[in-house]
C-alpha cells in the first residue's frame, strides 16, 4: 500500500503543479472565462496539491 501513496501523492502533486501553473498563465493574460470556471480550476489545482502533499507525508510517517 505504500507504493500508492507514493505514486498517488507524486501523480497529485505534478496534476496539481500543471493546473495551477496553466491557471496563472491565463489569469495574467486576462483571458479568464465569465462563468467562474477557471477560478475553480485553480483552486482544484490547489486542492490536488494538498491531496500529494497528504498523501506523500502519510508514507513518511508511517
Amino acid at each position: 500500500m505504500k507504493i500508492l501513496h507514493i505514486i498517488g501523492g507524486v501523480a497529485s502533486l505534478a496534476l496539481g503543479l500543471y493546473i495551477i501553473i496553466r491557471q496563472v498563465k491565463i489569469f495574467f493574460k486576462g483571458q479568464q472565462d465569465n462563468l467562474g470556471f477557471s477560478i475553480k480550476l485553480l483552486a482544484g489545482g490547489i486542492a490536488s496539491l494538498i491531496l500529494g502533499i497528504a498523501l506523500l507525508s502519510e508514507y513518511l510517517v508511517n
